[in-house]
């Protein structure tokens, strides 16, 4: 049964008129016998008699179809005698896919009342997870001359739950993955921008007493017609003549994020985009709640060139068996060819993500930035930009090529400019010597992969950057961690290491960030230095987050504290506070001469062109003059940002002394749901678990040069709100229990 699955008040009329039956087909095999009716036995079907009401306008007949097909689905998954047996689990609907091949008044292609017939069928399984194509027909004629007239296609997106605890539970259906159907309609996830545009159409509602199911939710067939009254809504406003005419649908996609109760006042946004050479408008709309701006659904219609009938499907009689592809397809949608078993293993691993609600998406950031790692506010620099226009520029006028460096260092990739740069870098940072990657992940990459020897041994921190990790799961050395910033750790780990090796001992490297990305946190360079000189090992440190916010003229932490000549190697990155790309590593000339022929990450990669190597030393330049003065306003903002974060609860606060700060929301979910909130106007982005902790989900925030004082305060004025509203709303299942998110649909 679905979950929080409430019948729509007009199938509960069906009674009076006596008129509503369902019949259900007991499934027989794929080469089924042939049923009464002609029907196929090869799928069950789910039957009803619909009547003219449920079709009279647009938004009763989508919503009849989202109510008719959770319906089927319902059925099919109560079905005996095939594999995708679901029971009494709870589910829920992630998503709906219509496509529509029949003209959407329903009423002017059908009688007062016609026979419906609904065939199901699994296409897709994920741990927790399924995906169903549903084929809507119009059935005409009685006995062996009876046809069906295909009106729509529905796929839909499924998480099971467990009816004892209320969370998503593996459904044991994956032993049946072979027996799934083939795919045969492509779903356009696509919804556009995150946010509505500034002149988007707003509609406001309240659901009704009506309106709820069994649960006291909103199921989402009602929550379908909300957005059909707000789409109309903006085609009639005057203030909105561009949504007029706009009206036949071609296909929906729409996303359910979460639950709507009685008390839930509703916002819905209509925007839409103008029509391509060979499609019609599509609009979207994005459905929240306002009391805490909690994205409820949303959706994305493509509607049609012009208005009008569309060329429908009409089926013959059939025969014995299950439908054909070329019985399903859509006419405007040929059929996709079966994934392979590599794609469908890729699928499974991206729904699970998905069902843990860890899945990654790009967005696009609009806000006032606190998430960038743009410290000095360099790439948003016009002074900046001219300078490396003009350097660019002269190069040009040079006869050099600076858009492409056409390969690798080694092969044509190498130039004078290239090897002139390197020297600068080295001068300004206190070494012998400087070599240029592509970016910061390839140095590390290449630099850990090539750099220990067999019997070396590497000590990193337990947070240092996942570039370093993987260059050391290709390493000949080993490698062990030790607990983050804890001196006394790493010197008992070197202790036990050398005990272990007495005949002969091994080198030891020592491998940290200056300032960490997640936390902020500063490392101690002084005492790491002097546990590493007294084994006689090596030190590596990431300046990744420390170049330009500190040291003389942002030369980073190592050179602030006078460490350089303790230190064995530095990574300096270029597309932090420096705002453009690109790193390199400074260190001993033998360093560079040996990654030159080792470090495949520089080896085989086709090299920065001189465009971006401009973009460096001009970035260089323009740090040297201006870095004391940025740095100054972070540490004003830094001040202004801990006085305030000292009047949130003080197991909320992270304590860092960078630009890195974090505020703790523990919970996946609370630490989404207040960072959406604050997206609204600022761009901060959640840290999930496991990436940190579990209990320890954070808000982290950046703070830059370009930030204010007011911005800063005006953001901490946000997130206080929106803290005191996720504790305020805490919904409750049918049981009084909390909810999953995803479950509160």
């Amino acid at each position: 049964m679905q979950y929080a699955f409430g019948m729509w008040p007009f199938l509960a009329d069906f009674g009076s008129f006596g008129t509503f039956r369902s019949q259900r087909d007991r499934f027989a095999g794929r080469a089924g016998r042939r049923k009464a009716g002609g029907f196929p036995s090869g799928l069950p079907m789910y039957r009803l008699q619909m009547q003219w009401v449920n079709g009279s306008t647009q938004t009763s007949y989508i919503a009849s179809l989202a109510a008719w097909g959770d319906a089927a689905k319902d059925h099919y998954f109560n079905t005996e005698g095939h594999p995708f047996q679901v029971g009494d689990a709870p589910w829920v609907i992630r998503s709906h896919s219509f496509k529509f091949l029949e003209q959407k008044r329903y009423h002017s292609c059908t009688d007062y009342r016609s026979d419906f017939a609904i065939s199901t069928e699994v296409t897709r399984l994920g741990r927790t997870s399924l995906d169903t194509e549903q084929n809507f027909y119009h059935e005409m004629g009685t006995g062996d001359d009876k046809s069906r007239k295909l009106l729509c296609q529905l796929a839909s997106s499924i998480i099971i739950f467990s009816p004892d605890t209320g969370k998503p539970v593996s459904h044991g259906l994956n032993v049946h993955a072979e027996k799934c159907s083939p795919i045969s309609q492509e779903v356009d996830r696509w919804l556009g921008d995150e946010q509505p545009p500034a002149d988007a159409f707003e509609y406001t509602c309240q659901p009704r007493f009506s309106d709820l199911d069994g649960h006291r939710h909103v199921n989402n067939a009602i929550l379908m017609s909300y957005l059909q009254d707000a789409r109309h809504a903006a085609a009639c406003s005057v203030s909105n003549a561009s949504f007029a005419g706009l009206d036949d649908v071609d296909s929906i996609y729409v996303e359910f994020l979460s639950m709507v109760g009685l008390d839930d006042a509703l916002t819905i946004y209509v925007w839409s985009a103008p029509p391509s050479q060979n499609a019609g408008s599509k609009m979207f709309l994005k459905m929240l709640r306002a009391q805490d701006s909690m994205t409820i659904v949303r959706a994305r219609f493509n509607l049609a060139e012009s208005s009008g009938p569309k060329r429908s499907l009409t089926l013959k009689p059939m025969t014995a068996g299950a439908l054909g592809m070329q019985q399903r397809e859509s006419p405007s949608s040929p059929s996709s060819p079966r994934p392979c078993r590599l794609e469908l293993a890729l699928q499974e691993l991206v729904e699970r993500r998905r069902d843990k609600g860890l899945l990654r998406k790009l967005t696009v950031n609009q806000g006032i930035d606190f998430c960038s790692n743009d410290y000095l506010g360099f790439s948003k620099s016009k002074e900046l930009t001219e300078q490396i226009e003009a350097e660019v520029a002269r190069l040009s006028q040079d006869g050099c090529s600076v858009i492409g460096s056409t390969g690798s260092r080694l092969l044509s990739g190498n130039s004078a400019y290239s090897e002139s740069l390197e020297g600068e870098l080295a001068r300004f940072h206190g070494a012998e010597a400087a070599l240029i990657f592509n970016s910061g992940f390839d140095l590390n990459m290449g630099l850990f992969a090539s750099v220990p020897q067999p019997g070396d041994v590497v000590f990193y921190d337990e947070l240092i950057h996942q570039s370093v990790r993987e260059g050391l799961k290709l390493s000949r050395g080993s490698s062990r961690q030790f607990r983050h910033n804890d001196v006394e750790a790493l010197r008992e780990a070197i202790a036990q290491c050398l005990a272990e090796h007495r005949q002969k001992a091994p080198n030891i490297i020592v491998a940290v960030e200056s300032v960490y990305s997640m936390d902020g946190h500063l490392a101690p360079l002084r005492d790491f230095c002097e546990v590493v000189n007294s084994c006689g090992g090596s030190l590596i440190v990431d300046e990744a987050h420390g170049t330009g916010v500190y040291g003389a003229e942002g030369r980073g932490l190592v050179s602030e504290l006078g460490l350089e000549s303790e230190v064995f190697c530095r990574i300096h990155t270029f597309g932090k506070a420096l705002g453009t790309h690109g790193a390199a590593v400074v260190g001993p000339a033998v360093l560079r001469e040996y990654l030159i022929n080792y470090a495949w990450s520089l080896v085989y990669s086709t090299s920065l062109p001189l465009h971006s190597l401009a973009a460096i030393r001009c970035a260089y330049a323009f740090l040297s003059k201006e870095a004391e003065a940025r740095q100054e306003i972070l540490r004003k903002l830094i001040k202004t940002f801990q006085s305030r974060l000292a009047r949130l609860p003080a197991e909320m606060v992270l304590d860092s002394p960078s630009p890195i700060q974090g505020i703790i929301v523990p919970g996946n979910v609370e630490c989404v749901q207040v960072a959406t909130i604050l997206r609204q106007r600022f761009d901060v982005l959640p840290i999930r678990s496991p990436t940190v902790p579990a209990g320890k989900e954070r808000l982290r925030i950046v703070l830059h040069a370009h930030n204010t004082e007011e911005e800063v305060n005006a953001l901490m004025d946000a997130v206080e709100a929106a803290i005191h509203t996720i504790k305020e709303v805490k919904p409750q299942g049918a049981d009084g229990a909390s909810l999953p998110r995803v479950a509160r649909l």
